[in-house]
């Protein structure tokens, strides 16, 4: 995006591998991607959609930072196999966790995921165009932290090598999109493949 180029290197410093549509960028903690969140996530409802392409099995027991919004949203494949979709808390007194097993994921295989919260409402995330995993949000997410913006292929408090993989084809939206929605754009990536 234009804005972000005072924030990231020039696209030479990055790998880029063939995608979903075009060519996807490849990301780990050593060489991430920052995008603005002001005006782009709010706390109160969103999505946040993604190509992902891991260079690494699910059952590797490694853990892999794949997005943060701010210091309170965050998408990591865990210790145990699972894709995890955390809120924390501004005041760090509640968590809510979405996760879903993704133990039998190989490296080089593309899937489609999204994040998706609304404030008194769920956190939800999607695998693939399909609702894997659905939390109460408990965790009253009522600021972003601009500064740290969204990080993509790492995050702004999990240590490690990040998300070693590739991305492409993101999509932030400011409303919650439908599971329908999801599908929709999930299709759109599969076509021709």
């Amino acid at each position: 995006a234009p804005d972000t180029e005072d924030f990231n290197p020039d696209d030479a410093a990055y790998d880029f591998v063939p995608g979903r549509a075009g060519a996807a960028v490849r990301l780990d903690a050593s060489l991430p991607l920052f995008h603005p969140t002001v005006g782009r996530v709010e706390p109160e409802a969103g999505t946040i959609e993604l190509w992902l392409r891991p260079d690494w099995n699910g059952n590797d027991g490694e853990e892999h930072a794949v997005l943060s919004a701010g210091l309170l949203l965050h998408l990591l494949k865990t210790t145990s196999g699972h894709l995890a979709a955390v809120i924390v808390s501004e005041h760090l007194d509640a968590t809510t966790v979405a996760a879903t097993d993704v133990a039998s994921w190989r490296g080089g295989d593309w899937h489609h995921v999204a994040v998706a919260w609304q404030e008194h409402g769920n956190l939800e995330l999607f695998v693939d165009g399909a609702l894997a995993a659905s939390s109460p949000l408990a965790a009253r997410w009522t600021a972003v932290e601009h500064s740290y913006g969204l990080l993509l292929g790492t995050s702004s408090v999990v240590q490690g090598d990040g998300l070693v993989g590739a991305v492409d084809e993101v999509r932030i939206s400011s409303s919650v999109r439908n599971p329908s929605e999801i599908r929709v754009s999930w299709q759109a990536g599969t076509a021709g493949t």
